[in-house]
């Protein structure tokens, strides 16, 4: 019994009280919540329920740049409401010649939202989708020629996405209906140390920079008016305290390693200083 104070009271005991919960914190710290990693856990729909969708039709804004394109059965009549194309040359090689592409133009919006068509002259697109400027065009095409077809496309549709995802970039969009679920399966998912709970949108909105908190486990999300993406929205994906801490104090970033690593480094100082204390 009298070993017992005799052995607290050793200096090497003491170090090793000071260990055991900074090895206790590393070891929470490997541990990941899985309930953390679900998507829509939270207020998730019935299989009765049908969701409203979120609109996701694009306003066209000032420095944005689109595409008009103007047809009919009668090119002749309609080909003046187009751009002229522009020439586009490049260098010849060793096995070929130069060519030269043939590209069509694309309107720049400019700071009052307008434009110039050529035969139709100014037309004001801020605060239009791309269908409702197609229904003016084709209106006022209309007056010249019978039964035009108009397309109109938004060329410069892009976001970003950073932080915890597999593979961060800027996404050149094809297509006007673009959520964040889109976003984030372009970037290779989360990664399992990506907060689903807390992601951060910003958005410029009316000349001013807005940040929106979502959460990707509430299924109240597909009816979110932030479901849906606009241009030049960018997605951060904030780390958790895991990650944080892992980069604070340098660990190494393979999570199978970590949890290996510092299990195996926290036994042997137990080991050794238990032997050392049975040695003395």
């Amino acid at each position: 019994m009298a070993a017992t104070p005799l052995i607290m009271s050793h200096p090497n005991m003491k170090k090793l009280l000071y260990l055991i919960p900074l090895m206790t914190l590393l070891l929470c710290s490997c541990k990941t919540n899985k309930d953390n990693l679900v998507y829509f856990r939270k207020n998730t729909p019935t299989t009765e329920q049908i969701l409203k969708t979120a609109d996701w039709k694009i306003k066209i804004e000032p420095g944005d740049r689109i595409s008009i394109k103007v047809s009919s059965d009668m090119p002749e009549v309609t080909n003046v409401f187009n751009l002229p194309p522009t020439s586009s040359d490049t260098k010849p090689t060793k096995d070929s010649q130069a060519k030269t592409a043939i590209t069509d133009q694309s309107y720049l919006v400019d700071s009052n939202g307008d434009i110039n068509m050529p035969r139709l002259g100014k037309l004001h697109v801020a605060g239009l989708t791309t269908g409702q400027i197609a229904e003016e065009v084709t209106r006022r095409v209309s007056e010249f020629a019978e039964a035009p077809l108009v397309r109109v496309q938004l060329e410069n549709f892009k976001v970003n996405i950073i932080g915890e995802v597999n593979k961060p970039q800027a996404i050149q969009v094809p297509d006007e209906r673009f959520s964040i679920l889109d976003a984030i399966a372009e970037a290779g998912d989360l990664t399992i140390f990506g907060r689903r709970d807390n992601v951060t949108l910003i958005r410029e909105e009316n000349g001013e920079i807005a940040y929106h908190s979502i959460d990707l486990s509430d299924a109240n999300l597909l009816t979110s008016p932030y479901f849906y993406l606009r241009q030049n929205d960018v997605i951060y994906v904030e780390p958790t305290d895991t990650r944080k801490y892992q980069s604070e104090y340098s660990v190494n970033d393979s999570y199978k390693i970590q949890v290996i690593s510092t299990i195996v480094s926290g036994c042997s100082v137990v080991a050794s200083l238990i032997i050392a204390l049975a040695v003395k």
